[in-house]
């Protein structure tokens, strides 16, 4: 699993809660990697995917500068159409009833997503570690 995400996070706490979610994935058995923005997230993937050892699933933010979550997602996609992509944004449930969530996106969860949301995407999506291993 990738996480994308800026790596200026706005407080304490949310770098806090950050790295209990990684723990809580790598305690669920998942490979997590951070990457400190969209352009190095899409570093990360192809270098994942030259090592033979692609990630199951691309979990990113929308907000970022320089390299936002849709150029992410663009990048991704036109390398590797079959990976699912999770986008964390705080418009989450607005982009849901506006339609305004990219094709290519497989799910989006607002942000903070809640431990029991993302495990529930990422079993819908197949790439829980019950069903997928790595």
């Amino acid at each position: 699993m990738l996480h994308v995400a800026f790596q200026e996070l706005p407080s304490r706490r949310a770098q806090q809660m950050l790295a209990e979610e990684i723990r809580l994935r790598e305690r669920e058995g998942h490979h997590v990697s951070v990457a400190d923005g969209g352009q190095s997230g899409v570093d990360e993937f192809r270098a994942a995917v030259g090592r033979h050892r692609p990630f199951d699933v691309v979990l990113t933010d929308l907000g970022m500068p320089y390299f936002d979550g849709r150029q992410v997602v663009k990048a991704i996609k036109a390398e590797s159409p079959a990976t699912p992509i999770i986008m964390l944004t705080g418009w989450g449930s607005f982009m849901k009833e506006d339609g305004d969530m990219p094709d290519e996106v497989s799910g989006i969860l607002t942000k903070p997503p809640r431990s029991n949301e993302l495990r529930e995407m990422l079993r819908r999506l197949g790439t829980h570690r019950d069903a997928v291993s790595n």
